[in-house]
């Protein structure tokens, strides 16, 4: 449990795609499929997102707002955005891989407890639990080693430790 709120802090230091709003939303997250190789570019790419952000607080404003809209939104905000536009294409990953892959990420971190108990959805997290297939969990259980390794690089970039 204490890896999951460790990667969950990770995950939310103030950058975008952190909750889909719909359960349309939930179902397209539980069908898109984690890779390491995703999760990977992934992590490079928040790594050097919080660094640009500690330089640009405007570029922090606006990630932040961008976590409330519609996943196809910040699909767009990520392809237009100079910034952010250039940091994914620099680590080889979609804009739509970026937001799909830490959307996912995060509902599954929201809807593991849950899941682990076997105590299904509650009122509080019903579209993660939703977005939260099968398949995510096997490979979370299958990759944690990993995915904790690179969740902790990102807490040290944050922290201005990298």
């Amino acid at each position: 449990m204490r890896r999951c709120h460790a990667f969950i802090f990770a995950v939310s230091i103030g950058l975008p795609c952190v909750a889909q709003t719909t359960a349309k939303e939930a179902q397209e997250l539980a069908a898109y499929p984690l890779t390491m190789d995703h999760i990977t570019r992934h992590y490079q790419t928040l790594m050097d997102l919080t660094r640009e952000e500690q330089r640009d607080p405007g570029l922090k404003r606006d990630l932040q707002g961008w976590s409330k809209l519609p996943l196809d939104r910040q699909i767009q905000l990520y392809e237009t955005s100079p910034k952010t536009a250039a940091i994914v294409k620099a680590h080889g990953i979609t804009a739509r891989d970026q937001v799909m892959t830490q959307t996912a990420l995060m509902a599954l971190m929201i809807a593991l407890p849950s899941i682990e108990g076997k105590k299904g959805a509650n009122a509080a997290n019903k579209l993660q639990f939703e977005a939260s297939s099968t398949d995510h969990v096997k490979f979370y259980r299958e990759h944690q080693a990993e995915i904790t390794k690179l969740g902790a690089e990102l807490v040290d970039v944050a922290l201005g430790k990298k």
